[in-house]
């Protein structure tokens, strides 16, 4: 489950089968600006390959492929540093 909390001490919770559909497990999260982007892939993968984006209120705002993005290896160093720190 996504826990948002907004700076006005608001709550949100997202369930995770909106985030992890079949085998996918999650890789980080990012915020951008007031968006939350959820890096996810299949179990077996060593990196992401979509990103699914919910606005601050949890209501879900579409994904993407990775590949397809220009700023894909920014967004999987960030994605390998969450879970080192994890």
């Amino acid at each position: 489950m996504l826990n948002i909390r907004r700076s006005n001490g608001q709550e949100y919770y997202v369930r995770n089968s909106a985030i992890t559909t079949g085998s996918q497990k999650v890789f980080g999260v990012e915020t951008v600006e007031n968006e939350m982007h959820v890096l996810t892939g299949p179990r077996g993968n060593r990196r992401p390959t979509r990103r699914v984006r919910f606005n601050d209120c949890g209501a879900y705002k579409g994904s993407t492929a990775l590949a397809l993005e220009k700023n894909f290896q920014e967004s999987l160093k960030r994605a390998r540093q969450w879970t080192e720190n994890k």
